[in-house]
């Protein structure tokens, strides 16, 4: 019959595994939207978390499917639901990062302030201050940890994409990345 071809896919009825493949291969954003779908509860409450209130964290819901339909061609993704956590979490703080720089705090909230509540602002600060040391202690690295901890933590490298890029065996791999996550440790004061 010609009109199946014409039949939609029922992709409700598909794992996330199943999805993903069929986002990257044809770019169907209907694939990805049910499978973003799936997660945008989990999506949502991390943001609001971060972010501290319902507007903000629906607006940052729709950036970070923006944001997804690129990256999922670009990272090889073992386990979907892990990966779009981290890429939230890293959304919502480069957010708050932003905003740092160009605040625009509402009036109301100088009165938690004044009056000593912990406040989402307080929470932000002592997150900042971690990735401010987290930099520093990362460029403080040996060149080869520095680079193997970069492309596996922060690009989400695999230890054979990492072993590729650095031309290095995957065990010395391995070790340069063991070696850093000590040294950051020890750099970081833990």
């Amino acid at each position: 019959m010609l009109f199946n071809f014409f039949k939609r896919k029922n992709y409700h009825t598909f794992s996330n595994e199943e999805l993903l493949e069929n986002y990257r291969g044809s770019a169907d954003n209907e694939a990805l939207g049910i499978l973003y779908e799936r997660h945008l509860e989990m999506v949502f409450a991390t943001c609001q978390r971060y972010l501290g209130d319902d507007a903000t964290a629906q607006d940052a819901v729709l950036d970070i499917y923006e944001q997804l339909c690129e990256k999922v061609k670009l990272h090889d993704i073992q386990n979907f639901e892990n990966w779009l956590f981290i890429l939230t979490k890293n959304h919502c703080l480069m957010f708050l990062r932003k905003r740092k720089h160009n605040p625009l705090v509402p009036i109301e909230d100088y009165d938690h302030l004044a009056a000593g509540e912990e406040t989402s602002h307080e929470e932000y600060q002592s997150v900042e201050n971690e990735f401010q040391s987290l930099e520093v202690c990362i460029s403080r690295l040996p060149d080869d940890q520095k680079k193997a901890i970069t492309l596996f933590y922060l690009e989400e490298k695999s230890y054979k994409e990492v072993s590729d890029i650095m031309n290095e065996d995957i065990a010395k791999v391995r070790s340069y990345i063991q070696n850093g996550r000590r040294n950051l440790k020890i750099c970081m004061g833990r």
